[in-house]
């Protein structure tokens, strides 16, 4: 069994049946020789957050649960601490003893290596704060993905919502220009069939006119002929 499954062990119950992610599969093979690997790890998650992987038990993408077990193992003191004392107590689960029962045997046998409560309080206190620097590693991390894939969104967000307004500007502008354009248009459709009124009626009476005139010429060209003697 590697390091970080046996250090996973101690705090979560895993599913047999589960199949190990490839990230899991990759970091069972890699040492961890610093916890900065564990940062590393952030920045290549593209999006840390929202996972459909869990590990079947707590719900948790498991490969915040191994990153921080190597945080962990990258900090584990040597001799007998809180991770053995854990240990201990895991083992002693398997049997039927109660709770204070298997407390106080883990603590007995950690005395035999040179335990003290004060030194198990204070291993637990440095495990506690390893993951808590693993935390505003992962926090660091997370702001600078929000900057990188939400913030940078927002801009575009706000420059297509500007241009959309812009356009929509433009469009009420175009429109208000349809709508006077169509007005005049219907101005001059007026003044035209109002023209063509009045020319046809002038035209009517100047062919009236012209009737009325010739055809008196004509009746006197008749009479001109009848009356008047070469």
């Amino acid at each position: 069994m590697s390091m970080i499954k046996k250090l996973k062990s101690l705090f979560i119950e895993e599913d047999p049946n589960a199949v190990p992610t490839p990230e899991q599969q990759v970091g069972s093979a890699v040492k961890t020789e610093n916890t900065t690997q564990a940062e590393t790890h952030y920045t290549s998650i593209p999006d840390p957050v929202i996972s459909s992987v869990s590990d079947g038990k707590t719900g948790i993408d498991p490969k915040f649960i191994d990153i921080l077990m190597r945080a962990i193992e990258a900090t584990n003191k040597e001799g007998f601490d809180y991770l053995e004392f854990k240990n201990s107590l895991q083992s002693l689960s398997k049997l039927d003893m109660d709770e204070a029962t298997r407390y106080k045997s883990s603590f007995i046998m950690g005395k035999t290596m040179g335990l003290t409560k004060e030194k198990l309080i204070d291993s637990v206190q440095h495990y506690i704060t390893t993951i808590n620097q693993e935390e505003a590693r992962f926090k660091e991390a997370l702001q600078k993905q929000k900057a990188l894939q939400v913030g940078g969104k927002e801009e575009q967000l706000k420059a297509s919502e500007a241009d959309i307004a812009k356009k929509k500007q433009q469009i009420a502008q175009m429109q208000a220009e349809i709508e006077k354009q169509t007005l005049q248009l219907e101005k001059i459709r007026g003044e035209i069939s109002e023209a063509i009124i009045k020319i046809d009626t002038t035209n009517a009476q100047f062919v009236a006119a012209h009737k009325l005139i010739s055809n008196q010429m004509l009746e006197d060209v008749q009479k001109i002929k009848t009356y008047v003697e070469s």
